[in-house]
């Protein structure tokens, strides 16, 4: 319990108690592995074996938390740089945004389990903003004399003994370029066991990655966890039997024995050019990162129709609304009702902290939340959908079916992760808006 509190400034300090060990518990949750961010990184300097990391501020309500000790401030660039790629990755940042709001101004933010936080900036990345952007251009070998045209490119670190990939992305702004870098670890993450599905649902998906072809959609918004989702299915298909290509922009985890291809418009070499291409290297399994036109969906579908198993994403509201947007695309109802095995429509919610269980304690920075799991709404296509779809029935009417067959939706699933205690009602409600569904 807080025993005081007292206004500093524009920020409210609570003072509380808490016990060594819990202390010690978020000291080390926030250490970053002193091991060298790799040879691509030499510019921005070696972290030292007593390197403490720099504070890291989160705007909790009016609350500011702080997840180390008080550390010096960097004295060059390629150090403040060093400092901020560190203490991100420690606090499990996705993304690092660095944003120049005016001459003076400069934010730099992180997200951290879905959510953008506020991350304090070292003096010197504000007073050095053009030569922070120009050792980040570097890093990924980008044109430095280039300000007006937005840029991409990559890098690789390795952090505590794991490789990961950095995806530097630049626009211009009215005050200066604004970077965003996107951490992606290597490794797969999770295994289908651990992604959050129910075991009904996990038994059924398992069961269609046991036939010989099909076409299996993942689908939701941006940032939902599709991709780990697909490469979760991978990893079950993964064996000496099967080839496996995949499709990607960008190519996002590395799966031992896959050949894996990334896009590139800008030469043509598109999703649906790359997937007539892979056929004639005699595929298994072929995992397409999107369908994004009626060229790729049906040369996807046909490819589902000739043997193969298929996996891709779309960009749907939830699982039963898949058929009706794949109709509107322009594909022909029977290629629809012939190929497609099953839809998953997921959702990311963050999950209780399992230390404190929701109490707020240092581990999770006083939020109650650490970490996420999805949530999921699984349709097996059957005999009747089948017959719906070449009838051009509603995503309603198929719901409804789906429903009655046992499928749980979005909002029932989440339901049940609340009621046991893994999230919060509040975070089902910031996942899910009931008028998309």
């Amino acid at each position: 319990m807080p025993e005081s509190s007292q206004p500093l400034g524009e920020m409210l300090v609570e003072a509380g108690v808490i016990t060594s060990r819990d202390l010690q518990v978020a000291l080390e949750s926030q250490k970053h592995v002193p091991a060298p961010l790799g040879v691509t990184l030499v510019d921005l300097g070696i972290a030292r074996e007593d390197q403490v990391l720099p504070i890291l501020a989160l705007q909790l309500n009016r609350i500011d938390v702080h997840l180390a000790a008080h550390v010096e401030e960097p004295s060059s660039v390629a150090e403040a740089l060093q400092q901020i790629l560190g203490t991100a990755v420690g606090a499990g940042a996705t993304d690092i945004h660095l944003e120049p709001y005016s001459a003076s101004e400069v934010k730099v933010r992180v997200r951290v389990d879905g959510i953008l936080r506020d991350m304090r900036v070292p003096h010197i990345i504000r007073e050095q903003y053009l030569a922070a952007v120009s050792r980040v251009k570097i890093m990924a070998s980008l044109d430095i004399a280039e300000k007006r045209m937005p840029q991409e490119g990559r890098t690789t670190i390795q952090s505590g003994g794991r490789e990961m990939d950095l995806r530097i992305s630049i626009l211009p702004s009215r005050h200066g370029e604004s970077v965003v870098i996107r951490v992606l670890q290597s490794e797969i993450p999770l295994g289908l066991s651990g992604l959050g599905m129910t075991s009904d649902a996990l038994e059924s998906l398992e069961h269609m990655l046991t036939r010989r072809s099909g076409l299996i959609l993942v689908t939701g918004p941006t940032g939902c966890g599709k991709t780990t989702t697909l490469y979760a299915c991978l990893d079950r298909l993964n064996d000496a039997t099967k080839k496996i290509v995949t499709i990607e922009d960008p190519v996002e985890y590395t799966l031992p024995g896959a050949i894996q291809m990334q896009v590139m418009p800008q030469i043509d070499l598109t999703f649906s050019r790359l997937l007539k291409t892979v056929l004639r290297h005699d595929p298994n399994v072929i995992m397409v990162g999107e369908i994004r036109d009626m060229e790729t969906a049906e040369v996807a579908i046909r490819t589902a129709l000739t043997g193969h198993i298929v996996l891709s994403t779309l960009h749907t509201n939830d699982s039963c609304s898949t058929i009706t947007r794949l109709q509107e695309m322009g594909v022909e109802p029977y290629l629809i009702s012939s190929s497609l095995t099953c839809s998953i429509a997921q959702r990311l919610v963050r999950t209780v902290c399992s230390r404190c269980q929701g109490k707020r304690c240092v581990a999770c920075l006083g939020l109650g939340l650490k970490g996420r799991t999805g949530i999921f709404e699984v349709m097996m296509v059957d005999d009747e959908i089948r017959a719906k779809t070449l009838k051009q029935s509603s995503a309603e009417e198929i719901r409804q079916y789906s429903r009655r067959c046992g499928m749980s939706t979005l909002f029932e699933d989440g339901m049940r992760k609340v009621e046991q205690g893994l999230t919060t009602r509040e975070e089902l409600d910031r996942a899910i808006h009931q008028d998309e569904l």
